[in-house]
């Protein structure tokens, strides 16, 4: 379907004219134009808060087939620098973007400078290429040239990766036209109140585009219009009844992103508000399958139709594969894809004898607890039904006794004997060993739960109930933890916990790094107590390191291993190869991003970002899986536990990474006018201090014995343990 320039001068956009529109549109087209030919395949970066500049700045780079590349405004240092690793876009369009803030991608202009033209609000930043500001008439290097008319939409970034889904106007035009077969024909008009760099109001703004539709960026004036929200979105709106009053006069209110729970289904049904449940992703363009609104009237689990030509099939593990016009064409940056035979998702479902699609949840949510497996979206859904109870989140926690732990975050009112009400619903294996209230879900800004980011608001394994006392750790500064008992803190447990006076009092103990106040959050837990001293709490010994322990995708991590009873060979040749593999490996399979890491004669250090795949004890369990052949031949086996240390938000990996490092001059292995052998990086990882480092590679003297703010903070968290690592 080619760009059709009549369809953006019309008045369709509320908010400005036809007229506007063509005047700010014409002169982002005069900035594309200036661009030399041979730069265009580096493409325009598109990271625009503001829908309007957002509509002027993809319309006009379309119609030109130069290649655009999607942004979120919000991503934090880790986002931007694994997208700088993928794309060197040629130019920009948003505040982000002209500010220069993405790591790797600087604001100055390329040899050959793109003339300003027009109007301030329509400016771009001529960007240059990588870290080579020489480079500007080269293809981008990183992820590869764009080929003309690509369409790159970023999916991931929120669970710590960006990738980029490479989409053209051909597959999107096909799921804009899925969509409005599916409602009947006739002009799309939209109520779009999701960001448009996200492929949720991206689409809503080309259904109204290729429709001959409207769309308008609130709920103003909802009446005869197609909305698009997240379960949190919807349910917040059945609170609000002004809103209400307008919602139901709505031509169809589709609600995706996440399961509707079958309480707020209900409420739907008796306020008959046009709900439409439906699938679909980044890869497909937005939803792909949707529920009819007088099917999911009349029965909460009614499958899904297939939009737009799609097809699905059911692969041997439950996944869902899809087919679809709409499909998109890979990733950018990565080994092209065989998608002839569709695309498998990482959803689990199953098609009923009619054909329909039912999606039951994450295939890598499935928690394993104790050998057994648990659909979260099942515990979900049985919890939901507990009265008082609106939303929940059932997350796997790492666990020594059990693999996973099966804790359930929930919003509503607090909750007395839950495990009484919940024996007679599920399996007894299903029944969470921990519940935790708290004020909300963790949602990301697409109405997605982050993941088991969500068990960082509070670490259960410290909790317990002793003398009306509790431990709250966090990850933000508090404001007041209130005592058990008192308003906005119960703690009950049936389960080998600490007892700790109240916050204030003698003993207390509370650790926290992120803003709590006395609505955070209620720990129930479930079995025996017993009695110990607050300060044993501070303690981690080794066979209760992975107590606790919260695996964050996109966070970054400090790892030790050690050998059993320290025996000291991993520095053998065979073995030294083998550990770096695995590395590699499990970068590859993205299960972590590996940064650096090194092998010491008894242990390796390693620093790593978390991928979404697996937890953080799952990464090592496969590390130490995938190195037991090499070590054994040598003699060598791991120690049963690990160590790990979470790097917060605003802590520097630089000072971890040095002192990896440093670690075998530190310990005299070496002098410092040699270069251990044993140090790896990985090419996109640059940290400061490499800088200054002789031609060799090796440190200079000084920094060997210069004391380090690091190795006190790695010895602290490790005081208990018999030998530490060094």
């Amino acid at each position: 379907m080619e760009f059709d320039l009549k369809q953006i001068r019309r008045d369709w956009i509320e908010g400005v004219s036809g007229r506007v529109f063509m005047e700010k549109f014409e002169a982002a087209h005069l900035r594309l134009l200036a661009v030399p030919e041979e730069l265009r395949c580096r493409g325009a970066l598109l990271c625009e808060r503001d829908p309007v500049k957002f509509a002027v700045a993809f319309f006009a780079t379309v119609s030109l087939r130069f290649p655009v590349v999607l942004a979120n405004p919000n991503w934090g240092e880790q986002e931007w620098e694994a997208f700088a690793g993928l794309v060197a876009p040629v130019l920009g369009f948003g505040a982000e973007a002209n500010g220069g803030s993405m790591p790797g991608i600087a604001s100055e202009a390329p040899a050959k400078a793109v003339p300003s033209v027009g109007q301030p609000d329509a400016v771009f930043t001529p960007l240059r290429s990588g870290a080579t500001p020489g480079a500007a008439s080269e293809a981008p290097t990183n992820g590869g040239a764009l080929e003309a008319g690509a369409i790159l939409i970023p999916t991931g970034g929120s669970t710590g990766g960006v990738k980029l889904a490479i989409h053209d106007w051909e597959t999107l035009a096909a799921a804009c036209a899925g969509v409005q077969r599916f409602l009947g024909g006739g002009p799309v008009n939209s109520c779009c109140v999701l960001p448009l760099y996200h492929v949720s109001g991206l689409m809503q703004l080309l259904r109204a585009y290729h429709s001959g539709g409207s769309i308008r960026f609130d709920e103003a004036d909802v009446a005869g219009r197609c909305l698009s929200y997240v379960p949190t979105q919807l349910q917040r709106a059945i609170g609000k009844p002004k809103l209400l009053r307008e919602l139901v006069k709505a031509r169809a209110i589709f609600v995706g992103g996440a399961a509707l729970a079958e309480g707020v289904a209900e409420k739907v049904r008796e306020l008959k508000l046009p709900v439409v449940p439906v699938y679909g992703m980044t890869e497909t363009a937005a939803m792909v399958a949707a529920v009819p609104k007088e099917d999911f009237d009349k029965d909460y689990g009614a499958g899904a139709v297939a939009l737009g030509g799609a097809r699905f099939g059911i692969e041997a593990d439950g996944r869902i594969r899809i087919g679809s016009p709409a499909l998109f064409k890979g990733y950018h940056g990565r080994e092209p894809m065989d998608l002839s035979a569709g695309y498998v998702a990482d959803d689990v479902g199953y098609l009923d004898e009619a054909g329909r699609l039912h999606v039951i949840g994450r295939a890598d949510r499935l928690i394993n607890s104790g050998g057994e497996k648990i659909d979260p979206l099942e515990v979900e859904r049985a919890f939901c039904r507990l009265d008082g109870v609106d939303e929940a989140l059932a997350v796997g926690v790492p666990d020594a006794e059990w693999g996973e732990r099966l804790v359930v975050f929930y919003t509503g009112r607090q909750l007395g004997d839950w495990k009484t009400e919940l024996e007679g619903v599920l399996a007894r294996f299903k029944i969470p060993k921990e519940v935790v209230w708290v004020a909300a879900l963790p949602l990301d800004e697409k109405g997605k739960f982050t993941g088991v980011v969500g068990a960082s608001l509070v670490k259960t394994a410290g909790l317990g109930l002793g003398q009306g006392g509790a431990v709250v750790t966090s990850d933000a500064p508090t404001t007041g933890v209130p005592c058990a008992g008192e308003a906005g803190a119960v703690v009950t447990s049936d389960a080998p916990t600490t007892g700790v006076p109240c916050a204030g009092q003698a003993g207390a103990v509370v650790t926290s790094d992120a803003p709590t106040d006395q609505r955070d959050a209620v720990v129930t837990s479930d079995a025996p107590t017993d009695q110990r001293s607050s300060s044993r709490l501070l303690e981690r010994k080794t066979q209760n390191l992975r107590k606790g322990r919260i695996s964050i995708p996109g966070a970054r991590y400090f790892i030790t291993i050690c050998t059993k009873d320290r025996k000291t060979a991993l520095t053998r040749a065979e073995v030294a190869e083998s550990v770096l593999d695995v590395w590699r490996l499990q970068h590859l399979d993205g299960d972590y991003t590996f940064h650096c890491g090194t092998s010491m004669p008894d242990h390796v250090h390693f620093l790593v970002t978390l991928g979404a795949r697996l937890s953080v004890g799952q990464c090592i369990v496969k590390f130490k899986a995938k190195t037991k052949n090499s070590l054994l031949v040598s003699g060598l086996s791991w120690q049963r536990d690990f160590y790990d240390h979470r790097l917060r938000a605003n802590d520097a990996m630089e000072g971890f990474a040095k002192y990896t490092f440093l670690n075998p001059y530190r310990k005299s292995l070496l002098p410092c006018q040699e270069v251990w052998p044993h140090w790896n990086i990985s090419r996109e990882y640059r940290p400061e201090f490499l800088q200054y480092l002789d031609g060799s590679g090796a440190p200079p003297e000084v920094w060997v014995r210069k004391p380090m703010d690091i190795r006190r903070l790695i010895e602290e968290d490790l005081r208990s343990e018999e030998n530490p690592p060094d």
